[in-house]
C-alpha cells in the first residue's frame, strides 16, 4: 500500500479524543480534509477539539478544528506507518510513555517515538501504534480515547478496544 508523499488534513477530537488521521488509499486519492472519530463515542456526546501552540504541547478539549501535515513514511513490518504534524510544527509523540498516559505534541525529531503504524482492523477502523514504545521499550502502545477526561493517551493494544478504534470523517 502507498501513500502520497505528504497530505494536509483536518483533525477534530471527539472531546479531546483524537480524531486526526485517516490513511486509507483513498483518503489520499484526492486533496481533500478529513478527520477521524473513535468508535465509542460520537461528537455529539463529547464535544470537538485537539489544539495547541508553541507554548502548549498537549492536548485538551476545545471547540476548533486544526490542520495536520501527515506524512508518509514508508512502512516497518508491512504496515505503513506515517509521522503527524500539527500547524504549529510540533509532531504527535507518545514520549516514552506507558499505558494510560498522554500523548503529546513536541518538536519534531527524527526519532521512533513520533512514527505510528496503522493497522486496519476487520470492521474498518484503523489503530494507531506507536513504533518508538516498540522498537525502544518493547511495549505494544497505541493511540487510545481515555473515556474519562477527554484526553488522548497511549494504551496497550488491543484490537477489541473500542477505545483504540478510529473512524473516517469527512470535513
Amino acid at each position: 500500500m502507498r501513500f502520497s508523499r505528504t497530505r494536509t488534513l483536518t483533525a477534530a477530537v471527539a472531546a479531546g479524543i483524537m480524531v486526526a488521521v485517516a490513511m486509507t488509499a483513498p483518503a489520499f486519492a484526492a486533496d481533500r480534509q478529513r478527520g477521524l472519530r473513535n468508535k465509542e463515542f460520537s461528537p455529539a456526546d463529547l464535544g470537538t477539539g485537539i489544539a495547541g501552540s508553541a507554548s502548549e504541547a498537549w492536548l485538551r478539549n476545545v471547540s476548533l478544528m486544526e490542520i495536520f501535515t501527515i506524512e508518509d513514511k514508508g512502512t516497518y513490518d508491512s504496515q505503513p506507518q506515517v509521522k503527524i504534524q500539527n500547524g504549529y510544527g510540533r509532531c504527535l509523540d507518545s514520549r516514552g510513555n506507558h499505558s494510560s498516559e498522554s500523548a503529546w505534541f513536541l518538536s519534531c525529531n527524527s526519532g521512533d517515538y513520533q512514527l505510528w503504524q496503522i493497522f486496519t482492523n476487520g470492521n474498518g477502523t484503523k489503530t494507531y501504534k506507536n513504533k518508538g514504545a516498540w522498537t525502544q521499550q518493547g511495549r505494544h502502545l497505541c493511540l487510545a480515547s481515555s473515556g474519562v477526561n477527554r484526553a488522548v493517551i497511549m494504551q496497550f493494544c488491543g484490537l477489541t478496544t473500542g477505545r483504540q478504534q478510529w473512524t473516517e470523517i469527512a470535513p
